[in-house]
């Protein structure tokens, strides 16, 4: 009950607070046109007609790996509007970015730089309906995310009561297949003290699949579902694991 009580207010709290932190606030609706004539007048030369980079034979700089290509929705839909803002304002180092990639927020106005990042956005058609960055939300408390994403997470807990023990999850998530569909594993490292002897171990390692199914930057709001198996590479005679093999499935609602 605890569990779903945290879900609940969870989910209420995210209601509240809509996906407004999450966008950029507009004084007007950008114009996509004008979007268009900023974009041929500067950025082409460097980033092409179609967005996936001008000809390597016209351009005067070594193109790195990074080099975005803004028709690949996969990597362009998890970044919100307001990284591609930094990056074009303060430059490409302001965003861990190649440091070819120079700062505009002294050439051009906040509403053209608005008008040219609906411009960009646009060579990315998007039909497999990738979850766009704005609802990357923050991870609350001891929940799971719905958004499909690469990282690496380090969680640790402690022991309220009883004897002295604290685990500690390493957490990879990457999305495979496609930008919907991330492979998730969990590696736990458990510390105990067990009769006045610290003993250490791996804990049960999950390996779970988790598929975004809806989501809609209008209302605010993703769904996802996620199924893991829990591996019995723990000891359980340590208190380690669990000794079976187990399903999980979920749900998960921002």
């Amino acid at each position: 009950m605890s569990v779903i009580a945290l879900s609940v207010a969870a989910l209420l709290w995210g209601w509240a607070l809509q996906a407004s932190a999450q966008r950029l606030q507009y004084t007007k609706r950008p114009d996509v046109e004008n979007g268009a004539k900023v974009y041929k007048g500067g950025c082409i030369a460097c980033h092409g007609s179609d967005g996936k980079g001008a000809p390597m034979a016209s351009t005067v700089f070594l193109r790195p790996d990074t080099f975005p290509d803004f028709t690949d929705c996969a990597g362009t839909t998890p970044e919100p509007d307001g990284n591609w803002k930094a990056a074009i304002v303060h430059g490409g180092p302001s965003r861990g970015l190649s440091q070819i990639m120079p700062a505009f927020g002294d050439l051009l106005t906040d509403d053209q730089i608005n008008d040219v990042i609906a411009y960009m956005r646009g060579f990315c058609r998007n039909v497999h309906h990738y979850p766009l960055g704005e609802l990357n939300l923050p991870r609350a408390l001891v929940t799971e995310k719905a958004f499909p994403e690469n990282e690496t997470v380090v969680s640790t807990a402690a022991s309220a009561s009883g004897a002295p023990a604290w685990t500690t999850d390493v957490i990879d998530e990457r999305t495979i297949i496609d930008a919907r569909t991330q492979l998730e594993t969990d590696i736990p490292m458990n510390y105990a003290d067990q009769n006045h002897n610290w003993t250490a171990g791996v804990g049960d390692i999950t390996l779970g699949v988790k598929r975004e199914m809806i989501s809609s930057l209008r209302t605010g709001s993703i769904l996802s579902v996620q199924g893991g198996f829990l591996l019995p590479t723990g000891d359980p005679a340590r208190g380690f694991g669990a000794g079976t093999t187990q399903f999980e499935p979920f749900a998960v609602f921002d």
